[in-house]
């Protein structure tokens, strides 16, 4: 996802009702901006922030949903 001619983030597709990435909350079409405070400057880099979730305790999610920024925050027990 660009703004101008720079990549801010990743938009996210083909969410499974089951998996991982909707059992956090993500929606298809939301656009990942930051993974714990990491920016996602490249599609290379949002793959790899998000396939580097496993084993992660604490995960921090800033997205877009609908225009507007959210933040989401998440404990894995």
């Amino acid at each position: 996802y660009k703004e101008g001619d720079k990549i801010i983030g990743f938009r996210v597709s083909e969410i499974k009702p089951e998996g991982v990435f909707s059992l956090i909350g993500l929606q298809n079409g939301d656009i990942l901006l930051k993974v714990n405070n990491y920016e996602i400057d490249s599609p290379e880099k949002g793959v790899q922030l998000l396939t580097g979730l496993k084993g992660e305790s604490n995960i921090a999610l800033d997205i877009i949903r609908n225009g507007q920024r959210v933040n989401m925050n998440y404990q894995i027990r």
